[in-house]
């Protein structure tokens, strides 16, 4: 008998009959008529049973031999042994082979022309170019500095060039705070988001979120007068008084708010010392009986020392003196660009130009003594004081104050009547 794959092939005699049965011994019995059958058999006897061994009406074969065989053929027709009767199986290696081939047939005819298209569309490469442009993009931005105007925030995004021809990018700058949530202004932390759209109109965001930490911090104040040191409504020369200073990165600002009817002035240069260090002059607003001065000095002695402020050389008047100072200061750059002005009405202000995370420092100086001076919304007042002669007009109101810095700062201060006045302001740049 000979065998093919699963399946046992017994060439078809004509005129040849069987049938087929499986005693209990274990044999598969083929049965046949004639002599013509048994010689036809006999030619297959290589299942270790010889035909001479089975007489003359049967040829038998071990039931093990089809164990894994599931159907055979017997002179033309099919005979098919359930597979129950056989037992489970698994694989054969022949099995295994033809699968691998057929997957290796069949694996690249999918695969390729998935990949192929993916491929073909370039979209892999818009995607790349899409994420370089936007994360290019936001490295520029994180260059800046928290207060540097390049971040200040933006109302909805904004559009930059990407450089590159059908790709469109936008940016916006937000306020937020430790949760980024939305807080009623700059706590000390900004979003930044980064948008490119591709030329499929598909949008990449880049997300940043940087902190302006420690922002410019208030340390101390302090004032005085000439009502102090010469007696109610008299003048002086020269006021002395103490200040408390403590912190790092700091610096200390005074402001001197002068009745100069006869053009008094603050002697320059040393005009104004601190622990005998001198002080620089910020800038001067002034007009006939209102004079302001400012002046700074960088990383002053901690501790508590002398201020002194003079008038030039042979100089009286009533004036006002204020002092504060502040921590987290830039020690190179203090200060940005001082602003002043004059005028006589019932609001002194002036504009400064400042950015988020700077401190705008002001100071005031407004003839007459009959009306106080109200400091304007936003602002936090350090000191509002005034000389006392008998007579209004002699004397001199000094006020100072400070406001959160952002892309225009107004300080001012407001009077029921018409008097003339004079302002100064200056931003403080953080560290």
């Amino acid at each position: 008998m000979k065998t093919f794959a699963s399946k046992a092939w017994i060439p078809a005699s004509a005129g040849m009959t069987t049938k087929l049965k499986d005693p209990a011994g274990g044999w598969l019995y083929f049965l046949h008529k004639d002599s013509k059958e048994k010689q036809e058999m006999n030619k297959y006897s290589e299942f270790r049973n010889p035909h001479s061994a089975m007489g003359n009406s049967e040829f038998r074969i071990p039931k093990s031999a089809f164990q894994n065989w599931v159907s055979f053929r017997l002179f033309h027709s099919a005979i098919r042994i359930p597979q129950s009767a056989i037992g489970n199986r698994g694989f054969t290696l022949i099995e295994i082979i033809i699968l691998i081939v057929m997957a290796g047939i069949l694996l690249p005819t999918i695969i390729v022309p998935f990949v192929t298209a993916v491929k073909g569309s370039g979209k892999p490469e818009k995607v790349t170019t899409a994420m370089y442009l936007g994360h290019q993009r936001m490295e520029e931005l994180m260059k800046y500095r928290y207060t540097n105007g390049a971040l200040n925030p933006t109302v909805g995004f904004v559009a930059f060039p990407t450089g590159v021809p059908n790709y469109s990018g936008q940016n916006e700058i937000v306020y937020v705070d430790n949760n980024l949530s939305t807080p009623s202004g700059d706590v000390g932390y900004k979003r930044i988001i980064v948008r490119v759209t591709d030329p499929d109109g598909d949008t990449y965001n880049v997300y940043s979120v940087v902190a302006g930490f420690p922002l410019v911090g208030f340390d101390a104040a302090s004032s005085y007068d000439t009502d102090n040191q010469y007696g109610a409504g008299n003048v002086g020369n020269s006021l002395t008084w103490s200040h408390t200073i403590s912190g790092s990165n700091r610096i200390l600002i005074v402001g001197v708010s002068i009745n100069n009817d006869a053009s008094q002035t603050v002697l320059n240069p040393g005009g104004v010392t601190y622990a005998g260090s001198p002080l620089t002059l910020i800038g001067v607003g002034s007009r006939t009986n209102a004079r302001v001065e400012m002046w700074y000095l960088v990383a002053p002695a901690t501790g508590t020392n002398n201020v002194v402020v003079t008038l030039s050389a042979g100089a009286t008047a009533r004036f006002v003196v204020g002092a504060v100072s502040f921590t987290n200061v830039n020690q190179t750059t203090p200060l940005g660009t001082f602003q002043s002005a004059n005028a006589s009405s019932t609001t002194a202000s002036v504009t400064v130009t400042s950015v988020p995370g700077e401190l705008v420092v002001g100071a005031l100086a407004k003839r007459n003594s009959n009306e106080g001076a109200t400091v304007g919304a936003g602002q936090t007042e350090y000191w509002n004081r005034v000389t006392s002669n008998a007579t209004a007009t002699n004397n001199e109101w000094g006020a100072g104050s400070t406001e959160q810095g952002a892309a225009s700062v107004t300080i001012s201060w407001t009077f029921s009547t018409a008097r003339p006045w004079a302002i100064g302001a200056v931003p403080l740049k953080g560290i």
